[in-house]
């Protein structure tokens, strides 16, 4: 399913693509070490964010026994920005600072609309961005515990296999110093049940036009 939507910045005209469905939990591939591993590594948000690892738990203990999911992507196609003269590195930045706070902003939107009732805690993307600096960094307690989410990939999940799966198109990034044709997020809430598909799915669309 998809729907596209068009949103302005003080400096821009984009559209996002939103693409969004129902996903079983078998669709899943988790490689919680692999992801460890590669946030160590290469990422440094890695034991500074209270939201990633070595914090963040492993998707299964996490999602319990969630058998269900609705599944929704934020896409932007970054040619919209080849009129301007910025760097590739600025035309992601942009792209990324749109879609980022909006798909999650969207997600606590729906966790608090479908209630305890129909769905558990969103699975969202990227760090936690509720304080800046994460409390992490300053060697003090999470100031909302209760808020923090976990993103999927921080949970073991691969996510350009999700991607490829759910809505046949890669995850790209930024590469050789090139920005790639889109960047996307994608996050994911687990369902207590599937029953109530369209409403799931007009609640989602009602969320999706208050973030124009």
């Amino acid at each position: 399913m998809q729907k596209n939507i068009i949103i302005s910045t003080p400096s821009h005209k984009l559209t996002l693509n939103c693409h969004f469905d129902f996903v079983e939990r078998d669709k899943f591939e988790i490689n919680k070490e692999l992801f460890f591993n590669l946030c160590k590594s290469g990422c440094v948000n890695f034991d500074q964010n209270y939201s990633c690892p070595p914090f963040s738990p492993h998707f299964n203990s996490y999602v319990g026994k969630e058998k269900h999911f609705f599944v929704l992507l934020l896409k932007i196609n970054l040619n919209q920005f080849k009129d301007y003269t910025y760097m590739d590195h600025h035309k992601l930045r942009i792209g990324n600072a749109v879609i980022k706070p909006r798909i999650e902003k969207i997600m606590r939107a729906l966790e608090l609309s479908f209630g305890p009732k129909l769905a558990g805690k969103f699975l969202g993307t990227g760090a936690c961005r509720l304080c800046k600096p994460c409390q992490r960094k300053v060697n003090k307690k999470c100031r909302y515990p209760d808020k923090l989410r976990f993103s999927l990939e921080s949970l073991g999940v691969d996510c350009n296999k999700l991607c490829l799966k759910l809505f046949k198109f890669p995850l790209l990034w930024y590469k050789e110093k090139k920005a790639p044709l889109y960047t996307s997020v994608i996050a994911a809430i687990p369902l207590n049940n599937i029953n109530n598909k369209s409403e799931i799915i007009k609640l989602t669309k009602k969320e999706l036009n208050k973030v124009l």
